[in-house]
Order: C-alpha cells, then structure tokens, then sequence
C-alpha cells in the first residue's frame, strides 16, 4: 500500500472530524434565539458598531462597553454585515473556533504521542458539553481557547527546539489575538511555559534564558498588538476603557465576588472541580485515571508528562485564586484534559497500566454511574423548574440516550474493551445532541419572550416610536429590536413621567406590574399590543410580559 497514504490517514480522520463538529455546532446555534444576558450584550454591540461604523470601541444602548476587548465585536459586526442581524451570525465565529481547537488538539496529541491519541483528545475535547456549548453562543470563550491552545503549544514547542522566526510569529500573534479577545487572561500561556520548564528542567538541559528568550519577544510583540488598538480606544473613550475594562472588569473580578458568581474564598476554591467533572461529561470514565498517569512520573515520558502538567495545574490554579467564578473561565484548561484523558485510554488498551492506575478506571466508572445519575436527575427536574413540563418526553429521550451509551461504555470498560467503550460514547454524545437540537432546544423558546416581544412590537409599531422598558432588561430584547433605543424606567416615577409623555411610544413590563403602571397613566391612552409568557431567570421564576402601546 502506497506509504504516502498511510502518512495521509490520521491528518483526513482529523480533518473529517473538525468539519463534522463545526457542521453539528453550526446547526445547533440555528435552533435557538440568543440566551439572555451575555450573547445578546455582545451582539446587539455589535450591531451598533455596524450602525455607527465606530469600531474602534464597543457600545451596548450608546454607552460604553468595556467589559471585553474588541475582537469578538469586529468578527460578529463582519458577519452580520455579511448574513444580517441574526443570531446565526452573531454566533457564526463560535463554532469554527471551536472545529479549529479541536484539531489543534489533535495535532499536539500527534506530536505528544501519536495520531490515534490525537483524534481521541480531538473527540473528547469537542463532545464535552462545556466545550460544545461555548462553541455555539456568541460569546468570547472559543476564540480565547483558540488562541490560548495554538500559544500554549507553540510556547511548548519553543521550549524544545530552536527557535524560529515563524514560530515566534505564530505565537506572537496568537497571543496578541487572545489579548484583543478577552485581556489579561490570554497571558495564562505564560505561566504554563514557566510551569513545563520548571517541571521538566532536569529533561531540557539548556540554560533557562536560552530557551525563553524567544518567548519574551513573542510576548513583548503580543503586548504591542494588543495597545496598538488598546491606546486609541482608551484615548477616544476618556480613559474610560483602562479604567473600566482593566480597573473593573479584570481587577474587581479578581479580588472580589462579582455579579453572585463566587462567595467565600475557602468555599469557593475547588469551585472548578465539579465543573471540570460535569463539563467533560461523558468523558468522566477516563477522568481519574488521565490525572493518575500525570501524577505518576513512571507513567509518561518527562516531556510529555511535564506539557501536560504545566498546561493544567496553573490554568486550574490561576483560576481557582480568581474571587468571580464562572464555570466557562476554566475552558482553557480543556485541551490539556482531554490530552491527559485520551492518553490515560491509549495505555488502558495497551495493556501498560499499572495494578494502582487500573483502580482509578474503576473509580472513574463509578463516577461516570454517579454523574449519569446527576444527569438523568436534573433533566426530570429542570422542565417544571423552567416552566415548560411539557419538554420533559422530550428531555428525558435525549438522557436516555446518555445514560444508555454510558451503560454500555461501562460494560464494554469492564471487559477491556477501551476503544470501543469510548467510540459508544462518542456516537452517543452525537446522537443525544442532535435529539437536543432538533426536539429540545425548540422547547427552551418557551422561556425566551424576547425575540417573540420584539417581533409583535416591530408587527405594530413604527421603527421611529420610541420603547421603554420597566422590571425586566433582559438585553435579548434590546437585540431583537434592532437598532431602537430602549429606555429603562428605574422607579414608578420615571413609568409615570414616560405614560403621560404625550407622543406615541412603548411600555415592556411585567404583568405583575401592570395595574400600577396603568394606574399612572391618561384613562383609555395606552392599549395592550402583545402579552408573551417567559422566564425570568434572575429572579427564578415563570414570567409574563405586557407590551403597552400609546
């Protein structure tokens, strides 16, 4: 057989697999509205930097958002100026980062080990539910990830080779994307350069500043990326962007709790251990044993076991420290698992595991039955929960499926049947999140009232008619209306002085409010235009939304 083409194999499984993960989650941002609060802050800014041509800095309603830097606004506004303001398009960058990383994974796992571990850690990393999901929202997080896998790796690579000009490029401008993606955080590459070196120092025999110098230009570079939009941004914004995007949104959310996401520092520290468990499900099975082979110096080779070491241990540290936790911040860590996860499987099949390292299969098969129970718990539960019992056939189909795979996963494991245990759960995974996207998600449109308010408001009022909004400011709707400029009423006060303003406009309220807002108003002046049922997931509760018209 023609030796080119075996080279050619895994390079094709790995390419087949990254367009089927970005067709799957391509499809899967087309069966929903966005998800109230960050993807539609995201996208209505960029909408305004489409209508404004200012894309030099982000605005939500002609205020200044500085909560993340401006790549992620210029690629949704590139997109919605190409395919329209839709949620497709907002979410259109997700998903090829997400097909991308996943074979950027594979790579690293070809070179670390070989191409079937690469496909494997490609698979794992793409199917785990956190991965997946972050992958179809209009959000930063896969582009971060992106960026911070092809840094990390080449940063890696640096450490062990000679140096060249294209590799410091490759990394400079990674980094420097990952800083116009998301800030400060992008930099979580450098302490896993510093961590590999130190762990594999006794390996890499070549004096610490030989082998990090390059690294310094490569960062030096990213950071000059980084000002080069930085400085006039914050020159044109008053200093409104370092004070706000470094002083608030990086600094206060390091040191303190923001927004309810974290608590006590001592409670929250192992915040990300049950998101690292859940996010990587159904994957659990190699969990334990994947950080059993990092923690054992026998199990890997020195420079494979340190990569691998040095990639996770300062992403989970890091963060752990960080006060505001959010379980998408760990998403960096991701590659670096699934490398561990996908490994630990490779020896399984071999026959190389140790009789300590086989026990941690059988506890990972004993967390996998406990987490499928979680599972199967929480899709009984979370319909009435959301006010939509009439999903949970549904819901529950697709948890069939899960937790059957998953059975069977684990029998094929006790077998020894590795390969085929993990090739279950794959096609499993799969055909679960198809079901979601075809007969669940389209039930979770029940608890979203803001895309359904702003087409009857678009239905019946004109586009120049003014719209306020009291007790409920979920930004979805402030995307769906387009370009409007929406009011937010904060007091009875300011509903009072807007239903008496004279001139035609609009009132979103709750039905909860709506007898003390229309016991403000002029009698028989302002009319109900629509009436949308939802959930107000701020408050946890079924919610029912007026639309008054004057």
């Amino acid at each position: 057989m023609d030796r080119t083409r075996l080279d050619r194999r895994p390079e094709l499984g790995a390419i087949a697999i990254a367009i089927g993960t970005w067709a799957l989650a391509a499809w899967l941002t087309t069966r929903s509205s966005l998800f109230d609060r960050d993807e539609p802050r995201f996208a209505r800014a960029a909408l305004e930097m489409l209508a404004s041509h200012n894309w030099l800095y982000p605005t939500f309603e002609g205020e200044l958002r500085a909560d993340k830097p401006i790549f992620a606004y210029w690629l949704m506004a590139s997109a919605m100026k190409l395919f329209g303001a839709t949620a497709w398009a907002a979410r259109a960058a997700s998903p090829i980062a997400l097909a991308a990383t996943g074979y950027v994974v594979h790579r690293i796992g070809r070179e670390l080990f070989d191409a079937r571990t690469g496909r494997t850690a490609q698979l794992m990393f793409v199917l785990s539910p956190l991965a997946l999901v972050e992958g179809t929202i209009s959000t930063t997080d896969a582009l971060l990830v992106l960026f911070t896998t092809i840094a990390t790796w080449r940063g890696m690579q640096l450490l062990s080779q000679p140096a060249r000009v294209r590799d410091v490029l490759l990394l400079s401008c990674a980094l420097g994307l990952g800083l116009l993606t998301k800030g400060p955080i992008a930099l979580l590459p450098v302490a896993a350069w510093i961590t590999t070196r130190w762990i594999a120092r006794r390996s890499i025999r070549a004096p610490i500043h030989g082998r990090m110098g390059s690294h310094g230009i490569a960062t030096a570079i990213a950071c000059a990326i980084f000002l080069a939009w930085a400085i006039p941004a914050n020159v044109a914004t008053g200093g409104d962007f370092a004070r706000l995007g470094i002083g608030h949104h990086v600094v206060d959310r390091a040191t303190q709790p923001m927004e309810g996401h974290g608590g006590g520092f001592l409670i929250s520290l192992p915040f990300y251990l049950p998101v690292i468990v859940l996010g990587l499900f159904p994957w659990t099975p190699f969990l334990l044993g994947g950080a059993a082979t990092l923690w054992s110096p026998q199990s890997l080779p020195p420079w494979p076991r340190a990569v691998l070491l040095g990639w996770i241990l300062p992403c989970v540290a890091i963060l752990s420290l960080v006060a505001t936790k959010l379980p998408h911040y760990i998403l960096p860590a991701w590659p670096g698992l699934a490398l561990a996860m996908a490994v630990h499987l490779k020896r399984a099949t071999r026959g190389e595991l140790q009789p300590s390292e086989r026990a941690w299969l059988t506890r990972g098969a004993w967390l996998h039955a406990a987490v499928m129970v979680a599972v199967a718990v929480a899709c009984w539960l979370a319909p009435a929960r959301l006010g939509i019992p009439e999903a949970r056939n549904a819901l529950l189909v697709a948890t069939f499926v899960w937790v059957g795979t998953g059975a069977i996963a684990l029998a094929l494991g006790a077998h020894h049947r590795w390969w085929q245990a993990a090739g279950t759960l794959a096609a499993g995974t799969v055909a679960a999140w198809i079901w979601v996207g075809a007969a669940v998600i389209g039930q979770l449109e029940q608890t979203k009232p803001g895309e359904r308010t702003a087409r009857a408001i678009a239905a019946q009022v004109e586009p120049s008619v003014p719209i306020a909004t009291f007790r409920y400011h979920e930004p979805s709707l402030d995307f769906y209306v387009g370009t409007r400029r929406m009011t937010r009423l904060p007091d009875f006060d300011a509903v009072r002085a807007w239903m008496n303003g004279g001139a035609p406009r609009v009132l979103v309220l709750p039905e909860s409010e709506l007898d003390g807002a229309l016991s403000s108003a002029p009698s028989g002046s302002w009319r109900e235009i629509a009436r949308e049922r939802g959930f107000d997931r701020s408050k946890g509760r079924a919610l029912e939304l007026i639309v008054l018209a004057h």
